[in-house]
């Protein structure tokens, strides 16, 4: 039995000692009915006292994961089925774009078969913090589902896949192993949003903010408009330009602020998404440049609120609450063993024309 006891750690040894036979049966190492190492062998591996290991295995024999045998030693017990209790992670910013999604979830569920449990973390970017690590164990131990939303890297990227082997996971705008995932067929978007600026808007040179290119949605995006950019002949670096830029306003707005006068040859700009177009407007607006008419700009994702609805914002409408919907339908498949895990569910967008 391969357990480490941390010294430093804050947590207790005996519930480390826990955590690591609960991983150790939830990874296949030990099966149902098989034997665990006995109290006083783990004591000598670990280096622990006997008194923490008989109270580390007196709280896992009350939980019902070890059972005892007279004589034997402890045993692991049957496993509890799925639980009807759903996960839901996301992000804490960007809240009226998830919205949509839960909107999507709630009526997917409007009988109720599903107890969803909604996660809105402090997070800084993509750096997801070390309560979702402990819920997505939480999730694993228990036996429930998990919906992930947005984008995971790193350590956090392994411990969603350690989740998605043992219990039904759904992703929602990235791609994971073992997992059910829904994305919009960002490829296509990104070839219709450069189609639609050259045939439609006239537009001869494009600047492109295109968010972080790391992400799966955005580089997908511009795989797409790198097609549409070579069928229109447009030449990266001279009449099509990609900048890096943050998913949010405020990083839209610095770009647009500090490229112009010098983009200004650019007389079409496509954003990451509408946040992004909201941060391209006021940073136009500075500079006395109309957009819609002294420059076409076309955000993405349709995510109309109380700020945007004020701009009649051309844009790519995702269909956020159809991933609500497929999410719960696809989390109800895999409970039931007839969805197959790696599938990727492709959600279709549309070009909103209005007045940008």
């Amino acid at each position: 039995m391969d357990i480490f006891i941390d010294r430093n750690s804050p947590i207790a040894p005996y519930r480390q000692l826990k955590e690591h036979i609960r991983d150790l049966v939830d990874n296949g190492d030990y099966k149902e009915n098989q034997g665990v190492p006995s109290v006083r062998e783990i004591s000598r591996t670990t280096g622990v006292s006997v008194a923490t290991v008989q109270k580390a295995f007196s709280e896992l024999k009350q939980e019902k994961f070890i059972y005892s045998k007279a004589g034997a030693g402890y045993f692991v017990a049957r496993q509890s089925s799925l639980s009807n209790t759903v996960y839901v992670f996301l992000p804490s910013n960007r809240l009226t774009f998830y919205t949509f999604i839960l909107d999507g979830m709630f009526e997917a569920n409007r009988n109720k078969d599903l107890s969803l449990q909604i996660y809105s973390l402090d997070t800084d970017k993509l750096a997801w913090n070390e309560k979702t690590i402990e819920l997505l164990k939480k999730a694993r131990r228990d036996k429930c589902g998990v919906i992930f939303i947005e984008e995971a890297f790193g350590e956090m990227r392994r411990e969603c896949l350690n989740t998605a082997k043992k219990v039904p996971f759904v992703t929602i705008e990235w791609v994971l192993e073992n997992s059910i995932n829904i994305v919009n067929d960002y490829r296509q978007s990104g070839f219709s949003m450069v189609e639609y600026l050259v045939t439609k808007r006239n537009a001869r040179s494009i600047l492109v903010l295109k968010g972080r290119e790391k992400q799966y949605n955005a580089r997908e995006r511009i795989l797409g408009m790198q097609e549409a950019a070579a069928k229109y002949s447009l030449i990266e670096g001279e009449t099509i330009l990609y900048l890096d830029t943050d998913f949010d306003a405020i990083s839209a707005y610095e770009t647009i602020k500090k490229s112009y006068p010098s983009l200004q040859k650019s007389d079409a700009v496509i954003c990451a998404n509408d946040y992004e177009a909201m941060g391209a407007i006021g940073a136009f607006l500075e500079k006395k440049i109309l957009v819609g008419k002294d420059v076409a700009l076309i955000g993405f994702g349709n995510m109309i609120d109380t700020v945007t609805s004020y701009i009649p914002l051309t844009t790519m409408d995702q269909r956020l609450k159809l991933f609500g919907i497929k999410a719960i339908q696809s989390i109800q498949d895999l409970r039931k063993g007839t969805g197959t895990k790696g599938t990727i569910i492709t959600v279709p967008t549309k070009l909103i024309e209005r007045k940008t």
